[in-house]
């Protein structure tokens, strides 16, 4: 088996083992801001990346 076929077989039963009829779930873990004085410096309304 050459190298591509080899790929394109892996990739073919990697695609196949996620689908499935039955239900999933996930857990996820989330975090927020937000601009109230007592979480912010003294620029609140900027952005972590500098943006206003």
């Amino acid at each position: 088996m050459t190298f591509r076929t080899g790929f394109l077989v892996g990739l073919l039963a990697l695609m196949l083992s996620g689908c499935s009829n039955g239900e999933s779930s996930m857990e996820v873990t989330a975090t927020a801001y937000t601009s109230t004085p007592g979480e912010t410096d003294s620029t609140p309304s900027l952005a972590a990346w500098g943006i206003l």
